[in-house]
């Protein structure tokens, strides 16, 4: 089965790529795009004559390359393919895909694990703030998630509950409650977390205790 992959590399690598990239960019799989290996190419100023030539050459090389693991001695075939991957591999860097290297660095570097990390942290958070909380209780939760977002202080005042807990220095998020009052989130320049994370938490608390106020609110009028 290796034999006619090699042949066809070129084809098999240019779609492959294309879904890859597509879908790293959120965009639709079959949706057109000029990020084709001739596209990268062309944008190189290599001539569509010399661009033909190219593609080529690098056909003729997969066939090659065919030949030698069909008919070759056994002993020289892993060598061949992974020979020929190698080269592939070096031939993709000089073409400028940077969403795979950026890609790489958040499954390898690290980031990945952070971004896991931060996601399940909302989750957990959202969900006890939803539990039947009150909003003293609900207090808690936010100072005990908030460090974990780079925010080094809050201010809670909300109804009769009034808070601080913190450092209020640095920049602020206020969340505004209508009539019912705000959350101002304080987070200190150069904090080490992800911003992003950090504002993907303001944004949860806000959708949280928008909800939470509702509910309490609905539990009143009863």
């Amino acid at each position: 089965m290796t034999a006619p992959l090699l042949v066809l590399s070129v084809p098999l690598l240019d779609i492959g790529l294309a879904i890859v990239r597509r879908f790293i960019h959120g965009q639709p799989i079959f949706a057109a795009d000029r990020a084709h290996i001739h596209h990268k190419l062309l944008s190189m100023g290599v001539t569509p004559r010399r661009l033909v030539l190219i593609l080529y050459g690098i056909c003729g090389i997969g066939a090659v390359a065919s030949l030698m693991v069909t008919v070759g001695p056994e002993r020289n075939r892993g060598f061949v393919i992974v020979l020929f991957c190698l080269a592939a591999w070096l031939g993709l860097q000089h073409l400028g895909y940077n969403e795979f290297g950026v890609a790489g660095r958040i499954v390898l570097g690290g980031t990945f694990r952070t971004v896991l990390s931060a996601q399940l942290a909302l989750e957990a958070f959202e969900r006890e703030v939803r539990a039947d909380m009150t909003l003293e209780e609900c207090w808690d939760v936010l100072c005990r998630t908030s460090p974990q977002f780079g925010f080094s202080g809050v201010v809670f005042h909300l109804d009769d509950v009034i808070h601080r807990w913190g450092t209020n220095t640095g920049w602020q998020a206020r969340i505004e409650f209508p009539e019912r009052g705000y959350i101002s989130l304080w987070r200190e320049s150069g904090a080490k977390s992800e911003g992003a994370a950090a504002v993907l938490f303001v944004d949860c608390v806000a959708r949280s205790f928008n909800e939470k106020l509702s509910n309490l609110e609905a539990v009143h009028q009863q």
